[in-house]
């Protein structure tokens, strides 16, 4: 989608006519022309227009990208965990080939990527059969630090990527998205998105014992949610606390405190996410 049609999309979302918006900076006519993708607008007039739908040139940018790919990546992802989930390792492995092939012929980075999730979700069922090699590894990461705008797909490939990136990157890559969260990212779905990223690296630092390094950002994440009322995100943020004390407290203890937290979901009427916890919570009470 061009800039001017998803501008034009973001505006009658927020029910912001043209008269609105036009003044000094712009004309009627050429906003218009700029919707029809016509035509482009200078940096400082867009900038300026953003600035009235409280957008910033970041977030506009990120819309943008994603639209751009949205459409083959969720293609592309829903084969990925369609054979990751029924253990499919052939179909895993044709479908990382075929992204493989792609790149050799178009030399876009975002198929090299998608060929090397394949391997690493692939890795997870049989490390013996499937093999992420350095050189992948050492792609991602490259790949991963030269992100200056996290789009949906970005945070994706990280998200999958998690099992064979170095603990210390990990570190620096929760810093970078948590700068880019705004004060209501519950708000909005990408944003969202980052959060629940953020929670699964905290999940990783705790199981390799990081407690010290994983305190700062769970108390950081308290103060952000403070008085929040969104359930999902107070329940996992329980979790993390629950993951971090696991050594501090005799696992009775804890496991009375999980048994509450089940009563609470179940008696609020949500007995899917008690049953979805309850399964996480084995195994992280069972781990060494």
């Amino acid at each position: 989608m061009e800039f001017g049609e998803m501008f034009r999309v973001i505006r009658k979302q927020k029910r912001i006519s043209l008269q609105e918006i036009v003044g000094e900076e712009i004309s009627y006519s050429a906003l218009a022309t700029f919707e029809r993708g016509e035509c482009m607008l200078s940096f400082e007039n867009l900038t300026t227009l953003l600035r009235k739908l409280n957008l910033s040139l970041d977030e506009f940018y990120c819309l943008c990208s994603s639209e751009i790919i949205e459409t083959e990546y969720e293609i592309f992802s829903k084969k990925a965990s369609t054979y990751f989930y029924t253990r499919d390792l052939k179909q895993l492995t044709l479908l990382s080939e075929q992204q493989l092939e792609k790149y050799k012929n178009t030399n876009t980075l975002f198929y090299k990527c998608n060929a090397i999730i394949c391997k690493v979700i692939g890795s997870l069922l049989d490390n013996k059969s499937i093999n992420v090699s350095e050189d992948d590894k050492t792609f991602i990461l490259d790949y991963l630090w030269n992100i200056e705008v996290w789009t949906k797909y970005e945070l994706s490939v990280l998200n999958y990527s998690l099992p064979i990136i170095p603990i210390a990157s990990l570190k620096n890559f929760i810093n970078e998205i948590w700068k880019s969260l705004p004060s209501d990212f519950l708000t909005d779905k990408l944003h969202s998105y980052k959060f629940n990223l953020i929670n699964s690296i905290l999940s990783l630092m705790i199981e390799e014992n990081l407690y010290k390094e994983s305190q700062p950002w769970i108390d950081k994440i308290k103060l952000r949610l403070y008085g929040s009322q969104d359930f999902f995100s107070m329940t996992y943020l329980y979790m993390l606390e629950l993951m971090l004390n696991k050594q501090l407290n005799p696992t009775k203890k804890l496991n009375e405190e999980f048994d509450q937290l089940k009563r609470v979901l179940k008696k609020m009427g949500a007995e899917n996410y008690a049953n979805h916890y309850e399964i996480e919570w084995n195994t992280i009470i069972t781990s060494e």
